[in-house]
């Protein structure tokens, strides 16, 4: 009798909701060049809140040993409780002697249904030698995949990394913020802004620039340009300034 009322007991507890599996595919870039044989593979799977939130699930580290991409992977996950309105990615990097060599240019979004597949192209890393963060002045050149309503004096940015700070114009007033950068992650917080008034449209880009820059949990230079996000949303783009 006391085991029936145990086996009752479990059966009334509610269900909880859980996914695993494996998601696979292959990791590869488009450049010819050959990698040593102690090359490190490293494949993760982030999930990203609606919130803007994100989150690693699962990785999967193997070498090389002497062998060129592409690379297949098999990543095996597990999702306690997964949250509604959830989406998930994968991203990719490759080592060699413990310095970047190619990485994800972005996640790639997958289905975590049991089928998923995904392949990784993957871009030389992008170091501080050869698109600088810091000592360039970059411009604002797209709002929420918006190009600026207006060509002249736009919105910019630059980088102190020896004050970890930001020194920016919005397109009427002048602000400087606080920022955190561990690649690709980063943290902006806008501080003290001049008052000035000017123009309604220019106002509006001011008001959205700064809190964009309040939203950035990541950043990304690709091909000259900055870009800031959140999650996988891009905020903000911008160019270096023509001198």
């Amino acid at each position: 009798m006391a085991r029936r009322h145990w086996l009752l007991a479990l059966a009334a507890l509610p269900a909880v909701a859980f996914a695993q599996g494996t998601v696979s595919g292959t990791v590869t870039y488009r450049e010819r060049m050959a990698l040593p044989s102690d090359a490190r593979i490293v494949v993760s799977l982030d999930a990203f809140s609606p919130n803007g939130g994100q989150k690693n699930l699962s990785e999967v580290t193997f070498w090389s040993n002497g062998r060129q991409v592409p690379f297949a992977f098999s990543l095996p996950y597990f999702l306690g409780d997964p949250e509604p309105g959830a989406t998930y990615g994968l991203r990719a990097r490759i080592e060699v002697g413990g310095k970047l060599l190619f990485e994800s240019p972005k996640h790639s979004v997958v289905k975590l249904d049991g089928k998923g597949r995904a392949t990784l192209g993957l871009v030389r890393a992008q170091h501080g030698d050869l698109w600088p963060l810091e000592g360039v002045e970059w411009r604002v050149i797209e709002i929420e995949g918006q190009p600026l309503p207006f060509k002249d004096s736009p919105p910019t940015l630059e980088f102190d990394a020896g004050e970890g700070r930001i020194n920016g114009f919005g397109g009427v007033n002048r602000f400087s913020a606080a920022y955190a950068w561990s690649r690709p992650g980063a943290q902006i917080d806008p501080g003290p802004m001049t008052l000035m008034a000017g123009p309604p449209e220019r106002m509006k880009v001011e008001n959205d620039l700064v809190r964009l820059l309040s939203l950035v949990n990541r950043l990304t230079i690709e091909e000259g340009q900055l870009m800031l996000w959140r999650g996988e949303k891009l905020l903000l783009r911008l160019d270096r300034a023509r001198t």
